[in-house]
Protein backbone atom coordinates (compact mmCIF):
# COMPACT_ATOMS: atom_id res chain seq x y z
CA UNK A 1 0.00 0.00 0.00
CA UNK A 2 2.99 2.36 1.03
CA UNK A 3 4.64 1.82 -2.71
CA UNK A 4 1.48 2.54 -4.37
CA UNK A 5 1.11 5.78 -2.50
CA UNK A 6 4.34 6.63 -2.93
CA UNK A 7 4.30 5.81 -6.91
CA UNK A 8 1.11 8.05 -6.86
CA UNK A 9 2.72 10.89 -4.84
CA UNK A 10 5.87 11.30 -7.50
CA UNK A 11 3.39 10.26 -10.69
CA UNK A 12 1.54 13.95 -9.70
CA UNK A 13 5.54 15.46 -8.95
CA UNK A 14 5.97 14.26 -12.74
CA UNK A 15 3.30 15.51 -14.48
CA UNK A 16 4.07 19.06 -15.20
CA UNK A 17 7.92 18.04 -16.51
CA UNK A 18 6.39 15.40 -18.92
CA UNK A 19 3.64 17.54 -20.92
CA UNK A 20 4.85 19.74 -23.21
CA UNK A 21 5.33 23.24 -22.41
CA UNK A 22 2.29 25.80 -23.75
CA UNK A 23 2.82 29.42 -24.06
CA UNK A 24 0.78 32.47 -25.27
CA UNK A 25 1.93 33.46 -28.78
CA UNK A 26 1.50 36.90 -29.97
CA UNK A 27 2.57 40.27 -31.48
CA UNK A 28 0.87 43.67 -30.46
CA UNK A 29 1.80 47.30 -31.21
CA UNK A 30 -1.14 48.82 -28.09
CA UNK A 31 -0.42 46.25 -24.76
CA UNK A 32 0.16 42.80 -23.12
CA UNK A 33 -3.68 43.02 -22.41
CA UNK A 34 -4.00 41.93 -26.01
CA UNK A 35 -1.75 39.04 -25.69
CA UNK A 36 -3.44 36.30 -23.54
CA UNK A 37 -5.78 34.80 -26.38
CA UNK A 38 -3.54 32.26 -28.99
CA UNK A 39 -1.68 29.43 -26.99
CA UNK A 40 0.63 27.34 -29.12
CA UNK A 41 2.40 23.92 -27.78
CA UNK A 42 6.00 24.85 -28.10
CA UNK A 43 8.34 22.05 -30.30
CA UNK A 44 10.62 20.19 -28.28
CA UNK A 45 13.75 22.26 -26.75
CA UNK A 46 11.61 25.37 -26.30
CA UNK A 47 11.70 25.23 -22.65
CA UNK A 48 10.42 28.62 -22.05
CA UNK A 49 7.85 30.81 -22.68
CA UNK A 50 9.14 34.65 -23.22
CA UNK A 51 7.70 38.21 -23.58
CA UNK A 52 9.77 40.61 -25.48
CA UNK A 53 9.32 44.19 -25.23
CA UNK A 54 10.75 46.22 -27.72
CA UNK A 55 10.45 50.33 -28.31
CA UNK A 56 11.97 52.26 -31.45
CA UNK A 57 11.06 56.15 -30.67
CA UNK A 58 7.63 56.04 -29.76
CA UNK A 59 6.69 52.85 -31.44
CA UNK A 60 6.21 49.99 -28.74
CA UNK A 61 6.18 46.20 -30.08
CA UNK A 62 5.03 42.98 -27.78
CA UNK A 63 5.76 39.73 -28.50
CA UNK A 64 5.36 36.45 -26.56
CA UNK A 65 6.54 33.20 -27.79
CA UNK A 66 7.70 29.94 -27.13
CA UNK A 67 11.99 30.03 -26.29
CA UNK A 68 14.60 27.99 -25.57
CA UNK A 69 16.59 28.88 -22.32
CA UNK A 70 19.65 30.20 -24.34
CA UNK A 71 17.74 33.21 -25.89
CA UNK A 72 16.40 34.27 -22.76
CA UNK A 73 18.55 37.36 -22.60
CA UNK A 74 18.40 40.53 -24.94
CA UNK A 75 21.66 39.60 -26.69
CA UNK A 76 20.59 36.32 -27.19
CA UNK A 77 16.71 36.72 -28.02
CA UNK A 78 16.76 37.10 -31.91
CA UNK A 79 14.10 39.95 -31.76
CA UNK A 80 16.54 42.17 -29.20
CA UNK A 81 19.41 41.00 -30.86
CA UNK A 82 19.10 42.46 -33.62
CA UNK A 83 17.62 45.76 -32.41
CA UNK A 84 20.20 46.43 -29.98
CA UNK A 85 22.86 46.71 -32.74
CA UNK A 86 21.22 49.99 -32.93
CA UNK A 87 21.78 52.40 -30.32
CA UNK A 88 17.51 53.99 -30.74
CA UNK A 89 16.65 50.58 -29.49
CA UNK A 90 15.17 49.65 -26.25
CA UNK A 91 14.60 45.51 -25.69
CA UNK A 92 13.57 43.80 -22.47
CA UNK A 93 13.45 39.77 -22.44
CA UNK A 94 11.81 37.92 -20.17
CA UNK A 95 11.40 34.12 -19.90
CA UNK A 96 9.74 31.60 -17.49
CA UNK A 97 8.85 28.42 -17.06
CA UNK A 98 5.28 27.04 -17.00
CA UNK A 99 2.19 26.53 -19.35
CA UNK A 100 0.95 30.05 -19.92
CA UNK A 101 3.73 31.95 -17.68
CA UNK A 102 4.15 34.65 -19.90
CA UNK A 103 0.27 35.62 -18.61
CA UNK A 104 0.90 35.42 -14.67
CA UNK A 105 -1.46 32.77 -14.29
CA UNK A 106 1.12 29.57 -14.08
CA UNK A 107 1.28 29.54 -10.05
CA UNK A 108 -2.63 29.11 -10.11
CA UNK A 109 -2.38 26.19 -12.22
CA UNK A 110 0.26 24.64 -10.18
CA UNK A 111 -1.95 25.15 -6.65
CA UNK A 112 -4.25 23.17 -8.20
CA UNK A 113 -2.42 20.48 -9.62
CA UNK A 114 -0.91 20.11 -5.89
CA UNK A 115 -4.27 20.28 -4.00
CA UNK A 116 -5.21 17.39 -6.65
CA UNK A 117 -2.77 15.16 -5.92
CA UNK A 118 -2.49 15.97 -2.47
CA UNK A 119 -6.37 15.07 -1.83
CA UNK A 120 -5.55 12.43 -4.83
CA UNK A 121 -2.98 10.76 -2.12
CA UNK A 122 -5.26 11.13 0.74
CA UNK A 123 -7.94 9.56 -0.45
CA UNK A 124 -5.72 6.30 -1.36
CA UNK A 125 -4.80 6.49 2.38
CA UNK A 126 -8.27 6.78 4.20
CA UNK A 127 -9.74 4.23 1.43
CA UNK A 128 -7.64 1.67 2.99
Amino acid sequence: MNLLLARAFFLCLLLPAVSSLNCYVCSSSKSWEDCTTTSHKCPAGYDRCSKVYLKAGSIESFRKYCAPKAACTPSTDFTCKHAIESSSFDCDVTCCEGDHCNSGSALFISVILFLTCGLASLWIVVKD
